[in-house]
């Protein structure tokens, strides 16, 4: 489990150009942040809407820029990307790699 100190959120503008939206020196507050995201998402009745919901707000909030809004991650991720483009940065602040994970399976 390798800690990274950042993360990003890479979203597509108005023009399809990708634009990188980088969050530096992740902090424990990011770490709370995140954990709290993931106990909302996966509590019991919680449906799929207001999981993608508690990504997007969890993203805004992190990123805290003019550019990472509602309007720019919805319009600036396909549909085959939302979920994980958004659930990267958790996994980033929580030192979570899917990769090395399902390589310590086999």
């Amino acid at each position: 489990m390798a800690i990274k100190n950042k993360t990003q959120l890479v979203l597509k503008d108005k023009d399809g150009k990708k634009v990188v939206h980088e969050k530096n020196n992740l902090t424990a507050g990011d770490v709370l942040d995140a954990l709290e995201c993931q106990e909302r998402m996966y509590a019991e009745n919680t449906t799929a809407v207001k999981q993608f919901n508690e990504l997007v707000e969890f993203n805004i909030s992190l990123f805290n820029s003019d550019e990472v809004t509602r309007e720019s991650i919805l319009q600036g991720l396909t549909n085959d990307e939302a979920f994980s483009a958004l659930n990267q940065p958790i996994l980033d602040i929580l030192g979570i790699d899917p990769s090395s994970e399902e390589n310590e399976k086999k």
